[in-house]
C-alpha cells in the first residue's frame, strides 16, 4: 500500500450561470499507486440534488474508488461523492495523462473555492 498527493485546480461552469467558479485543492490516493503521470486535465460531470446553491457548492471532500492505467497515454475511472453527499463528481473525458503509472485505490479529492 502507497500513497500519493497532487495539487490540482478547478474550474466549474454551470449552466445558467455568468462566470465560471473557481477552486484548488488537492487529490490524494491510498492504494497501489506505481509509476509517474504527467501534468493531465480531467472533465468531470457534477451531479447536484435539485436546487442546490451552485456558487462555493463545489467547496467539499469528495471521496470513492479510482482505477487509473497509463503507457504513453493513460485511461482512469473515478466515481467521488462530496461529504454532505449533496454532489457527486464523474469524470466524463481525461485529456493528456501520459507517463508508465498503475493506480488502484481509495481517491479523495479536496476543493477550496478561490476568490
Amino acid at each position: 500500500m502507497v500513497g500519493s498527493s497532487k495539487a490540482l485546480t478547478c474550474v466549474f461552469e454551470a449552466d445558467g450561470q455568468k462566470s465560471p467558479h473557481r477552486y484548488s485543492g488537492t487529490i490524494d490516493k491510498l492504494g497501489l499507486d506505481i509509476g509517474v503521470t504527467a501534468e493531465s486535465r480531467v472533465v468531470w460531470q457534477v451531479y447536484a440534488k435539485p436546487k442546490t446553491k451552485l456558487k462555493g457548492a463545489l467547496a467539499s471532500t469528495y471521496s470513492g474508488l479510482s482505477a487509473e492505467f497509463a503507457a504513453g497515454l493513460g485511461l482512469g475511472a473515478k466515481s467521488l461523492v462530496g461529504s454532505e453527499k449533496e454532489i457527486a463528481l464523474q469524470p466524463v473525458k481525461i485529456d493528456g495523462q501520459t507517463g508508465l503509472n498503475v493506480a488502484v485505490g481509495i481517491a479523495s479529492v479536496k476543493l477550496t473555492m478561490v476568490k
